[in-house]
Parts: C-alpha cells; structure tokens; sequence
C-alpha cells in the first residue's frame, strides 16, 4: 500500500503536478488542488474538510505560539492564510483563534499589514451581528493590539493608530462578561501598553498617560495568578517594570523608589517564566538589565557591578534567541546589549576601545535583521545608537577621526529618515542634539568647510 502511495506521488510529481519539499512534504499544483475541490464539492464534503484543515493548522500554530516556537509554521503560512481565508466566513470564534495564534509569527516575519486585514475582517463581521458579547470583546481586544502594531509602520499616522486601539480597548472592556477575568486582564495589559505608547508624542500628557497605563497594568494583576496564568501574569509584570522605569523619570518622582519597584517586577516575571517560553524570558531580561542600567546612575549604587549585572541580563537575554527564529526580538536585544556595553566604556578601569568596538558590532548585528518597511523605529534607534558609539570612538587615539564622525552622521540621518517631531519628538529632539554635536566636531578637522559645518550644526540645534 506505501509503495502503491509512492508511486502514485511520483507520477503526478513527474507530471509536474507536485512538487517534493523534503521531510515526507510535498506542495500541490494549483489545478490539483482544483481538480480535488471539485471531487470533494461533488462528493458533498467540501465544507467538512474545509473546517478539519482549519483545525488542523490551527492546531499546529496554537502548540508553535504556545511553545513560543512559531517560526516553525512560517512555511505553513500559505495554509494558515487559505483556513482563515474560509473560516472567517463559516466560524467567526475559530477565525479568531487561528488570527490571535499567528500574532507573533506575523509580526515577527513582517507580516503585520496582514495581521491587521484579518483584524478588520474580523471586526466587521463581528459588528455584522455574528458574535455575541463575550467573542464581540475578544475581536475588538485583538485588533486594538493590531492597531497599535500597524502604528509603528511607515506610512502610518501613528497618533490616529493609537488612538484607534485605545478606543478598541476601551470598546472590548464594555463587552467582556464578569466571568471572563483573562480575558479582561489582557485587555488591560494591551491597554497599558497603548497608554505607554501615546505617552511618547508631542502634545500628550506624558505623566497622565503613564499614571493610566501604570493602573491598567495594576487592574490586570488583580486577576492574574502565577500558578494558574504564568506566562500572562510575567508578561504584564514585565511591562510593569518598563513602565515604572520610565514613571522614575518623571519630574517630582522618588526616582530611586520607582526603579527599586520596576526591579522587583521585573526579577518577578522571571521567578515564574517557563523553560519553555524563551521570548517572554528574553524580554524580561531585556527590562532588567535596563532598569539595572538606571540604577547605576544612582548615588550610593556601585555603577560599575550593577552594569556588568545588565550585561549579563543582556546576554541572558541572546540565549534565548535566535535570528531565525525571531529576528526582531533578537535585533531589539541586541540593540539593548549595544546600551549595556557603551555604559560600561564609560567607566575607569574599562577597556574603552573593546567596549565601543563590541556595542557597534552589536548595533551593526541588530540592523542585518532590521527592515525599515517594518520596524521603523527600532531601526532607527539602534541608527541613533550607533552615531552615538561611533562619536565615542572617534574620541580614541588612533581612531580616524574624520571616518567615524562621518559614519556618525550619515547613522543621525539615517534615524531621522523615521524619527519625526510627529511620531517621536523626543528621539527626534536628541537625534537632532547628537546631529548638531557631531557636524560640530567635523568643523574642527583640516579640509572640512567650517563655516557649512557650523551653519549646519546650528540648524539641527535649533
């Protein structure tokens, strides 16, 4: 019978009507798959097996994001786009399920514009009338998450976006039923981060909007436990801690108090994260080491331990990543250890030269998984990041100084090209200070038109 089966693959193979993968895979001729549609419509079994192959691949993505392992079902995305494809007409919750599911795979692989036309078929057949209460939440939860991922993308007007997903939140609060306390937890833990988001532009109450998004972190705590919803509960503990490092900053706080705090939350996470979830785990090392960076500014902190303590959070951090398999995790972390180590260069004692050298080849790692079509933002802070490095090594004896700071500059305009007052004001007002700095210095060097270089300076200054 397995022979008969080979042999019958073999012959439509050589009539290039499949086409062998590897691994006992193979991928079907688009008339193949027509030719078997029409038998199983003919046979009345075309809606059955529509919805077996949606579970199925369902099924697969909910074991792969689980296990936070959802690069493996990148190849499947055909697949997962064809289910959804039929489902979101058939069965609106199923729908859901498999779009939530691929949340991660998508954004990671840059497939978020996607990720955010299936919320919005999703919300319209929902407010169409084919959802009751509860899954009418649960739709406008996921495209407020949706939406604030689409306004960090070119093109995008990022404060409409957010704004857009903090109404969808707002909307799946009215409709979660008392009963659905995960639910709801989620919710205000996507909220927050929306609330964290607007905070950063122009014309914001910037101290508002984090008080609001440090209470809505705090609501979705009352209903998460570590014994019954880990991964959720270190998840929004991890945010937490982001939150109040950033709370720390703001004018009248108990600086050291609130970093005190977001370390704790931070640590927290840690304490009850799985072996298995090596994203989650990544990202709270990421905040801890940043939050240890802060400390180190502090009086009284032993600056130089608690830095190589956020170096090796840092590192913690890359052994649970890989490019392959979450590139833009893996970018931002590196993007974070460059921070780490230019703190270190800083310090007496440090090898200033190897430190620098080490945070630009991190910053240079971080932009080969970069895409500027898709992680703007990132793209251009690790640009910022790497003018900076570049500035401190210019600085060194030996360096040539004039190939560094030129390096530098074109790294400031490549940050600006999405570093805007609209989208980011005040990344956009450093970069512009860094700028200024750095076409000041070009205009001390031999052969460089001071006069331009200084006119020039001024102009990013003002």
């Amino acid at each position: 019978m397995l022979f008969r089966s080979y042999e019958t693959l073999n012959h439509f193979a050589n009539g290039a009507l499949l086409e062998r993968l590897g691994d006992g895979e193979w991928r079907q001729h688009s008339l193949l798959r027509s030719f078997a549609l029409a038998l199983l419509r003919q046979a009345g079994e075309q809606e059955t097996n529509a919805m077996a192959h949606a579970n199925a691949y369902l099924g697969a993505m909910h074991a792969a994001d689980g296990a936070q392992h959802y690069d493996e079902m990148l190849p499947f995305i055909p697949q997962l786009r064809h289910a959804f494809a039929w489902i979101v007409d058939n069965d609106l919750e199923l729908a859901l399920d498999i779009a939530a599911n691929c949340a991660n795979l998508m954004q990671q692989f840059s497939l978020t514009r996607e990720a955010g036309e299936w919320s919005e078929q999703l919300l319209a057949a929902a407010q169409a009338g084919r959802a009751a209460p509860d899954l009418l939440g649960r739709v406008y939860s996921h495209r407020a998450t949706t939406l604030s991922e689409l306004a960090t993308l070119p093109g995008e007007n990022r404060r409409q976006r957010l704004s857009e997903a903090l109404a969808a939140s707002d909307d799946a609060l009215r409709f979660h039923p008392d009963t659905a306390l995960l639910d709801y937890a989620t919710t205000q833990n996507n909220r927050a981060n929306i609330l964290r988001e607007l905070a950063a532009l122009t014309g914001e109450d910037r101290g508002q909007r984090l008080s609001e998004a440090l209470a809505a972190y705090d609501a979705a705590l009352r209903f998460l436990r570590p014994d019954s919803a880990s991964l959720d509960y270190a998840t929004t503990q991890n945010n937490r801690a982001n939150i109040l490092s950033e709370v720390a900053t703001l004018p009248g706080e108990d600086r050291p108090q609130r970093l005190y705090e977001a370390l704790a939350a931070a640590d927290n996470a840690l304490r009850f994260l799985r072996p298995d979830a090596p994203l989650t785990s990544a990202q709270a090392q990421t905040s801890r080491a940043a939050v240890l960076s802060k400390l180190a500014t502090l009086p009284g902190e032993d600056s130089r331990q608690r830095l190589l303590e956020a170096l090796a959070a840092a590192d913690d951090a890359l052994r649970f990543l890989h490019p392959n398999n979450a590139p833009l995790a893996y970018a931002q972390t590196q993007h974070n250890r460059a921070n780490r180590l230019s703190d270190l260069a800083t310090l007496p004692g440090e090898d200033r030269r190897q430190r620098l050298v080490d945070a630009l080849a991190a910053c240079d790692d971080a932009l080969h998984f970069l895409h500027t079509d898709t992680a703007p933002l990132v793209y251009a802070a690790t640009q910022a990041n790497r003018a900076t490095i570049l500035s401190d090594l210019a600085t060194l004896p030996g360096e040539d100084r004039r190939r560094c700071l030129v390096d530098a500059l074109a790294a400031c305009d490549a940050a600006l090209r999405f570093r805007r007052p609209d989208n980011a004001p005040l990344d956009y007002a450093q970069t512009q200070h860094n700028r200024a700095i750095i076409l000041s210095n070009l205009a001390t060097l031999p052969g460089e038109d001071r006069r331009q270089r200084l006119a020039d300076a001024l102009a990013a200054a003002d």
